[in-house]
């Protein structure tokens, strides 16, 4: 993963689809297993987050990019037990469960992703035609 910093870069993302708090579900062997609140951004073809020292830190350290949105999938995960997720996997190899905080939170991200991958992949193949 990249971690990209300037002063600019953080507090004013340019071509901002959506942004907002959400739930992102990490299990490794470095960080402890469970939920971490992120400030997550779709913007520029690229799904990142900002990072922070610490929960209570208003100072940002930078951008950590997850993955180029166009080679990833999104899809609804219905459970019971943590409702409002959704998952984004990249090509093919890494999954990302999110939270969001209601149902409409989560729709908004889920067809903000959508929407962008297939503006871009019309967009595409209008410049093939053309």
């Amino acid at each position: 993963m990249e971690i990209f910093y300037s002063e600019d870069s953080v507090e004013n993302f340019t071509g901002v689809l959506k942004q907002g708090y959400i739930l992102e579900k990490v299990t490794g062997k470095i960080i402890q297993n469970g939920w971490y609140r992120r400030w997550l951004v779709l913007d520029d073809m690229k799904l990142s987050f900002v990072m922070k020292e610490s929960s209570d830190s208003t100072e940002p350290l930078g951008i950590q990019i997850l993955c180029d949105i166009l080679l990833s999938s999104v899809r609804d995960v219905r459970n019971s037990e943590t409702p409002f997720c959704f998952e984004v996997t990249y090509a093919n190899m890494k999954t990302y469960t999110f939270q969001a905080e209601g149902l409409k939170s989560k729709e908004e991200w889920v067809d903000a992703i959508r929407r962008f991958v297939m503006l871009f992949f019309i967009v595409y193949c209008l410049m093939l035609i053309v």
